[in-house]
Parts: structure tokens; sequence; C-alpha cells
């Protein structure tokens, strides 16, 4: 494709290299002077990297052609189909209560100078005396403040701990303590303390399961307290105090209007396993891009501080790959989403879970990812249900990796195709003959850890009106690339004979049917790898010596000739070429002008010929000069050369002596100039 210019670009030195001085001639009336003047060497005529130079100053063409590439990509299509979508709804684990302590302490005093409690206000502050039983002592309701604990829950488990210390002067024979809601419709504890001594407690424990409380004040109640009978008290202490301590605790609400505690209300974790993998068997995959794609909704009337971690993922620096992010209140119905990236992570996928453990040698494409909601202490009623939810998609976007490892899979790959081969485009008759062929062939480069079988079914050259030339089957084993560093592994397949016949036909493109095979013998292998950017390439190859035989070898060019037209009447004269030719070339030149429809209007043919250079011991000596003139005898005929818009060179080359091969050498020149001899009448 790229080479074949080479040649069209040597053969038509004069004309294709110097176009651009020849489209805009000045002419001035009635002198000789000169329109063109060069010299050109090889290099100033072929600057693409594909021509290279011998230790002898000889030239030879090193040209590739790719004929198929298996990236990454086309041996592993690993991508977002690979990675299932995570969708789950999770309602709410469990609705945590902190515990909580409410402590009162009510004193003899306090006692005694409510409404009923006359008989034991008479005993107050006596000394060393008898003390009678008392009985039917009460104490209005306590309000305990549990709206700074909760408004109302619903609870599904929990227990309250109430613990009554005596501290008066004598013993209480029994009392009943109660809870209730404020209005006391509700009663959460009633229970009988008997046998109190004086300085001694009592502790009893319920099962809040089931309960529901409510308002902002729990009243506790002293009942019906009857003392025991003491024949001396040494000091009936109006500041002695009972004390009643209740503690609430291990409360799990199924709803609660309340201050709740930070905690986790969603743990979920589980393995994610690759799909559509075929029989490859992952282990590793570093990421070249990749998002994680997060939706949420919740609704929940508070933030869920969000947690997704997937502990096999680490990025450089070895720390893994875990997102931290608040979910606010849905309360518009809008989910929460974002995208975290991936790109330069490294993906272990044996299985990793969050303890940094492998689940075993033998996992393979799966991960282990664990989902977190977490709400936090605020130190606000808000009012949360196991009803609740947080509803979770995550999905892999965009996951381009950047390296595997692992076992690839039996992969085999067909292609078929047409490389267009551009060097002999402009070859419009005769013949071109190359007089040997350093090298033509079929070289893969496998550029990705797995051994594999490369078959070329054909390669088959084709030229408009020159029957085809096809070869067929040729194929080798590759071995897998190396690493540290990473290197390919090369192969090449000569095409031999064939191969000359091939190039020496001129064709205009070349048709292959190529199929690559990846783990054609080898059922499992976990130390296989591929690079992102390093592909299991085919080239056609050649090495061809610029030694060549060209006969009658017909060449066509077209060119855009004049920009605009020349205001000047051109009466007659002649164009004359003189070319010094250190190529030994000869050439015969004729050109044709067109108008913008690219329709013929004029030409000027010579049959004159640009000579070769003389030739000793098969190189050329020396230059030759040719003289060649075009006249410009018919009015018209000038002036429809200097207004054309086109010029078509076609140019016959022979090497001379003929049936010779020449080298072309690094050192050849041609020098050429054109100068025009005019009458003008100008304007």
């Amino acid at each position: 494709m790229k080479t074949f210019n080479i040649i069209i670009i040597f053969l038509l030195v004069l004309f294709v290299s110097c176009r651009k001085e020849f489209e805009k001639p000045r002419w001035d009336a009635g002198i000789l002077a000169p329109l063109i003047k060069t010299n050109l060497g090889i290099d100033d005529i072929i600057k693409d990297s594909i021509i290279q130079k011998n230790p002898d100053n000889s030239l030879k063409i090193v040209n590739r052609e790719l004929l198929y590439s298996m990236t990454l990509d086309s041996l592993l299509n690993l991508g977002k189909k690979n990675f299932p979508e995570y969708n789950t709804s999770k309602k709410l684990s469990e609705l945590k209560l902190d515990s909580k302590t409410f402590s009162q302490k009510i004193t003899l005093q306090q006692l005694a100078d409510q409404p009923g409690n006359e008989d034991l206000k008479k005993y107050l502050g006596q000394q060393n005396g008898p003390v009678p039983a008392i009985s039917g002592i009460n104490l209005p309701p306590i309000g305990l403040p549990t709206g700074l604990f909760f408004k109302e829950a619903d609870i599904k488990e929990g227990k309250m701990e109430v613990t009554v210390n005596n501290g008066f002067p004598f013993t209480i024979d029994s009392v009943n303590f109660r809870l209730t809601n404020a209005s006391g419709n509700n009663i959460y504890y009633n229970e009988i303390y008997k046998n109190l001594p004086s300085g001694g407690n009592g502790n009893r424990s319920t099962d809040l399961a089931g309960k529901k409380v409510e308002g902002d004040i729990m009243n506790a109640y002293v009942l019906n307290m009857v003392t025991v009978a003491a024949g001396n008290v040494p000091y009936m202490d109006p500041g002695s105090v009972i004390t009643v301590t209740i503690k609430i605790s291990d409360v799990k609400v199924n709803s609660a209007n309340a201050i709740f505690p930070a905690q986790n209300v969603i743990d979920d974790s589980n393995y994610v396993y690759l799909v559509n993998m075929g029989d490859a068997k992952l282990t590793k995959a570093k990421l070249r891009s990749g998002k994680v794609r997060v939706e949420v909704s919740s609704s929940a009337q508070d933030n869920i501080y969000f947690t997704y971690d997937i502990p096999g993922a680490t990025d450089r620096t070895g720390t893994r790959f875990r997102i931290e992010d608040v979910v606010p209140p849905n309360q518009s119905g809008t989910p929460f989403v974002k995208e975290y990236d991936l790109a330069g992570y490294v993906l272990d996928l044996r299985g990793v879970n969050s303890k940094g453990e492998i689940r075993s040698d033998t996992t393979f494409n799966a991960f282990f990812n664990k989902i977190t909601g977490r709400i936090e202490y605020t130190g606000k009623l808000i009012y949360l249900s196991l009803d609740d939810y947080m509803a979770v998609k995550i999905s892999m976007e965009n996951m381009v990796p950047e390296y595997v490892r692992g076992y690839l899979g039996k992969e085999s790959v067909s292609q078929t195709g047409t490389a267009a081969i551009d060097l002999f485009k402009k070859v419009t008759g005769g013949n071109l003959n190359f007089k040997e062929i350093t090298n033509i062939g079929i070289k893969v480069e496998n550029g990705i850890g797995v051994s594999g079988f490369v078959d070329v079914s054909s390669i088959k050259g084709n030229r408009p009106g020159v029957p085809p030339i096809e070869i067929k089957n040729i194929s080798t084993v590759i071995k897998a690339a190396k690493e540290n560093p990473l290197r390919s592994d090369t192969s090449t397949l000569s095409l031999g004979a064939q191969g000359r016949e091939l190039l020496n036909m001129m064709p205009y493109s070349i048709d292959y049917q190529v199929q690559a095979f990846a783990n054609k013998d080898v059922d499992f292998d976990t130390a296989q790898f591929a690079y992102y950017g390093s592909p299991l390439n085919v080239f056609l190859d050649m090495e061809v010596p610029l030694n060549l035989l060209a006969n009658k070898l017909q060449l066509s060019d077209t060119i855009e000739f004049l920009t605009k037209e020349i205001e000047t009447s051109v009466k007659s004269g002649y164009l004359n070429l003189i070319a010094n030719n250190g190529f030994p070339i000869s050439a015969n030149l004729k050109l044709y002008f067109l108008d913008a429809n690219k329709s013929l209007i004029d030409s000027l043919i010579s049959p004159e010929f640009i000579k070769p250079a003389p030739v000793n011991a098969g190189k050329a000596v020396g230059k030759s000069q040719s003289i060649i003139r075009y006249n410009l005898s018919d009015e018209n005929s000038i002036q429809n050369i200097l207004h054309s818009k086109f010029m078509v060179f076609k140019a016959v080359f022979d090497t001379q002596p003929a049936g010779d091969y020449y080298k072309i050498y690094s050192d050849y020149e041609l020098d050429v100039t054109v100068s025009g001899n005019v009458n003008v009448t100008i304007e």
C-alpha cells in the first residue's frame, strides 16, 4: 500500500517532483529563459522510511503490510457484558436503640408530705422510738423524660430492669412499682417488691418484646407501700431516700421515632461471578478504564452512609477499592446516582474476601463485594422502620482491561480482507521485474502470552487484465510472548519463488484469508496473559533490492496544471527539456492537457527519449545528456495549453541495454532544465 508509490516517483522524477515550479511559468517576449532547473538525487525523490541503503550504497525496499491483527479485545472481549449487574432491594435489617438508664430519688419527707400518708408523717424526725407498721403509702406519678430517648417505639425485642434501693431507716414489707404512658392507659411494667430491708435493694426485669411505647413522658408510680413495725428506730431521717433505677437495654424495634445510635442497617456481601466468559478462566485483570455506577434509593428519613467495597481490587499503592458516600433521604423520589473510577485498579478474580483471603487456589472469574448502609448518631429524633428499604443497583461501565492473566480460552478467529497496494497503481502497461528478492513472506508477531496456530489459507495478488497469482495453505505454530520485559515471539513463513512471481505481476491489491487459533492444544494454563496494545499481528513482509528491469513499462499520472489563466498572448515558440541523466533508465514522455472537466484539449508529443546514463560493470558512470524539444507552433494550441487545468503524463521506461537488470544507488542524480523560447504579445 505505502510502498508502491516509490518506484513511480523514481521513474517520474522530473515531472512528479518538479511540478509545482512547472505549474506557474512566466514568459518573457523574445528571449530564451530557463523555467525549471533542478538537481535531483534519490534522497530528494524518496523520503519514505521503506527505502534503506545497503553497505555498497545500493538501495532496497523494506516494506511491511499488515494483513491481520488479533488484539486483547478480539481474543477476550472483557467488558460490561461480563460483569453482571447487581440489583438488590434490602429492608433495614435491624434497628437498635441505645441502652438508657433513668434514676429517681424519693425522700422520706416527699413521701410523708403526700396526702393520705399522715401516719408516716407523724414519725418524721423521731429519734430512738418505735415505729409501727404503716400501710397505704402512695406517691403521685413521677414523670420520666423518655422523650429525650424516643417518642414512640414498636419494640421487637429488649428488656427493662428496675432496681429499688431502700435508704429509709425501716424495712419495707412490700411496694408496688409501676410504669405507664403519660395517660396511664398502657402499663409497661407492674411489679411488687417484698421485704426490702433498710440499706437493701430489690431487682426485677421484664421482657419488652411486643410492647409499644409512646409519648414524651413515662410515668413511674410507687403504690401501696407497707412498712414493717420496728421496736426502736434510731432516727426517722426526713432526708433519707428510696432510689428507683430503670434501665432499658438490648432494644431492637420494628419502628420508632427515636434518637438512633450509629449502626449498620444494611449489611450484604456476596461473590460476583463473571458471565459470558466461554472457557476463559481469569485470575487477574488490570483495568485501563472502567467505572462503578451506583444507583441508590432510600425510603429512610435520615441519611444513609453507603459503603461499597471490593477487597480484591487494589490500586498501585495497594489500597483497595472502597466507596464511601452519603445517600440523602429520597424525598423527591429521585435516586442517588454516582460513578466511581476504576482505572488503574488490579482486580483479583480469585475471590479475595474482606479479610484479604483468597477463596481457594482454584477460584477464577469471581470477586467478592460488600455493601453496607449505615446511619450515624445525630442527636435528633427521626422515624425509621424495618419496612424502610435501600434499593441498590451497581453496574460496571466502560470496562477495558490493561492486561489480563489466567487461562484465556480456546479461540478461533477468521479474517478475510483485501490490502490495497499503491506501488503499482500508475503502471498502465509493460513489465517491471526484480532480479532478486531477499525476503517476501508472512511474518507473525505474537505479543500475547498464549501459544497458538496461524493458518494463511490464501494470499492472492490482483491486477486488472492480468491473471491473479494465488499462494495457498501456509501455516505455522506460534509460541507465546514473554514478559519482564514484554517481548513478542516471531514466526516467519517464506513465500519463496511464488512470492517473486506475486511481486513481479505488480498487483493493485492482495486478497487474504487468515485464521488464528489460540490455545489450540492447551486445555488449561493460568499463567497466560494479554496486554492492551500488544497484539498478535500477521504481516506481509518484503525486502527487495532495487535491482530491476523495466521493459516498455508504461506509467500514467494526472496532476493539476495551472490554477489560473495567463493573461498573455503567446504566438509561437518551443519548450526545451535538457536532462543530464545519471540513472540507467531511458524514458519517452507524452504530455496531455485537460480542461476543468478533465476532457482532452491538447497534447505535446515527441518521439525522442531521455537517454540512460552510461554503464560500466553493471553500474551507471557519469551522466548522459538529452535535449528534447516540444514545439509550440499553433497559437490556438498554445492558448489551450496555457489555459488547461490538468496535465496527464504518460511515460514509457526501459532499462538499457534491454534485458539487463540494474541496481539503483544512492548517488545517482538527474539534472534537469526546462527552458522556453517564445514570441509573446503582452496585453
